[in-house]
């Protein structure tokens, strides 16, 4: 998550900006643009921060904005990855999606034996 990141400086040096189009992905496609870059990054398996849910999140509140970015920023991804022909089918980006929070939770489960 976002509230536990840290950055080397050499990204920022780098140009490496958060682009404020996102609202509500900011972070993941920051993450996905580092990745194409060629950056590498580490996991700590412990809890360094922590996120509060309500009703005022802007995830929350922008839950429609949320789902037309992320579409937008895998199809985005897919195409840069040389992997358009993956979109060509209207399935895909709905099931690349739910594996992907798929591996979220079993990640979670697996380091802190609770989903929360």
């Amino acid at each position: 998550p976002s509230t536990a990141t840290f950055f080397r400086r050499k990204i920022i040096d780098q140009g490496q900006f958060l682009d404020t189009s996102y609202k509500v992905c900011m972070d993941w496609e920051y993450y996905l643009r580092l990745v194409r870059a060629g950056f590498k990054f580490g996991y700590v398996p412990e809890a360094l921060a922590g996120f509060r849910w309500h009703s005022s999140n802007t995830s929350m509140v922008h839950i429609g904005r949320g789902y037309e970015e992320g579409v937008r920023l895998q199809r985005e991804h897919i195409e840069l990855r040389g992997m358009s022909s993956l979109l060509g089918h209207n399935w895909t980006l709905p099931l690349l999606r739910r594996w992907y929070q798929f591996q979220r939770v079993i990640k979670r489960l697996a380091t802190h034996g609770r989903l929360f």
